[in-house]
């Protein structure tokens, strides 16, 4: 089980990893389309994961790693909960933010993104920025709605810095709810997490298990204790 669950992950991130980066040409054809992408793509991702979290009790060695003790691990948890129980619009990317809150949505405004430096120095920057406000909303609800531990709400605000982050917001005289952060590196880091608990029940059943096995082996992790803030102007393209 463990084994088809990375398969699933490994080809689930190959295709968010497409819809990302083919989003940049298909933004100003078909709009609708390169978030609908991107959107499966990283709903896939995170139930991808919980398929692992879940193979792991039916295989009898969840208990090689706490999932909600381990900030990479919980994040995920985090972001897929609110995403399957439709909690806080689903944390929602700065598309569907955008298109939510600005009419039209083809009008600019200013954000400001919240992401964390590669581990590695010659790492190809990707973005996929999420709503911070939508995260923090998420952390203040009561256990019995957000589903979440008592605990967690403590660990995801250290693990993304998210003091440092409404520090930064009020230095650029913009709201939390103006800000987003980069959910890729935490992907790559839960990867990264996970894998020494479940690496000798991968098998390699296709490239996308091969190169991500070795990938979550080898790279470094993003450096979440030095997040970086910049200031950005978003609009959907008109027409497309």
């Amino acid at each position: 089980m463990i084994a088809q669950a990375f398969e699933d992950l490994a080809h689930a991130m190959r295709v968010l990893l497409e819809a990302r980066i083919g989003a940049n040409r298909l933004f100003t054809i078909d709009y609708p389309e390169a978030v609908g992408n991107i959107e499966a793509g990283l709903s896939r991702v995170l139930d991808s994961f919980h398929s692992l979290y879940d193979a792991m009790e039916k295989e009898g060695i969840r208990d090689r790693v706490d999932w909600y003790a381990t900030p990479e691990l919980c994040a995920i948890l985090v972001l897929r909960n609110a995403r399957h129980h439709n909690l806080c619009s689903k944390v929602r990317t700065v598309f569907r933010y955008h298109d939510n809150v600005v009419t039209p949505p083809t009008k600019k405004k200013d954000y400001l993104v919240m992401s964390f430096p590669p581990g590695e120095e010659d790492a190809s920057p990707m973005d996929l920025p999420l709503s911070l406000g939508d995260l923090a909303d998420l952390l203040k609800l009561p256990l019995s709605d957000s589903r979440l531990r008592k605990s967690t709400a403590p660990i995801i605000e250290g693990y993304l810095s998210l003091p440092v982050a409404r520090e930064a917001a009020k230095e650029a005289g913009m709201s939390v709810s103006d800000m987003f952060f980069d959910v890729i590196p935490i992907i790559v880091n839960a990867g990264i997490a996970l894998h020494p608990h479940i690496k000798d029940r991968i098998r390699h059943l296709s490239t996308e298990s091969k190169h991500f096995d070795w990938h979550f082996a080898n790279v470094l992790p993003a450096k979440m204790k030095l997040p970086e803030f910049t200031k950005f102007q978003f609009f959907r393209p008109k027409g497309a």
